[in-house]
């Protein structure tokens, strides 16, 4: 078999800390990421392709010039499509 492979990323968008200066870390907003990654399945499902892989994009971030946490930049999806020989 052969296979029609595409690749879309999608960013994971952060929430706002509410406080001015804050001692927290920033959070992923996980209600967005998942909306979004739904949305992109069920364009590319349109267009007959099927999730074949998804790989989370982490990212080191420092925190008052010390400590380094990393966080969800984003996803990777990988869709593929059978062609038809």
């Amino acid at each position: 078999m052969k296979y029609e492979y595409q690749t879309t990323y999608i960013y994971a968008a952060t929430l706002k800390n509410k406080k001015l200066f804050s001692g927290s870390y920033s959070e992923v907003d996980g209600d967005t990421l998942a909306k979004d990654i739904a949305r992109a399945c069920f364009e590319m499902s349109e267009e007959g392709f099927e999730l074949f892989k998804s790989m989370p994009i982490n990212s080191a971030k420092s925190y008052m010039s010390s400590s380094v946490y990393t966080l969800t930049d984003g996803v990777v999806l990988i869709f593929r499509k059978e062609i038809k020989v």
